[in-house]
């Protein structure tokens, strides 16, 4: 259940850096999650890949779906946590 589920994340996360491609939308997701279910509040600290890419590259767009043609990268599904990562 998705209660489970939280907690374990919340577990796996501890007070390690989270960082997202627009980090703002998925901390206060998972945040309001938390609070929702009463697991608490997130406190960790925040890296947004958006802002480190703007201090690498100019590019017109900093969505994953441009970065993957502006960088070259195939084979990889965007919006896909793995594929994300990588």
């Amino acid at each position: 259940n998705i209660k489970k589920v939280l907690k374990e994340f919340k577990l796996f996360l501890a007070d390690d850096i989270f960082v997202a491609h627009g980090v703002k939308f998925d901390f206060d997701f998972i945040n309001e999650s938390f609070k929702k279910y009463n697991i608490g509040e997130l406190y960790n600290q925040k890296i947004c890949t958006i802002e480190l890419i703007k201090k690498i590259f100019k590019f017109d767009r900093y969505g994953l779906k441009y970065l993957k043609k502006y960088l070259n990268i195939k084979g990889l599904a965007h919006h896909r946590a793995y594929d994300d990562a990588l």
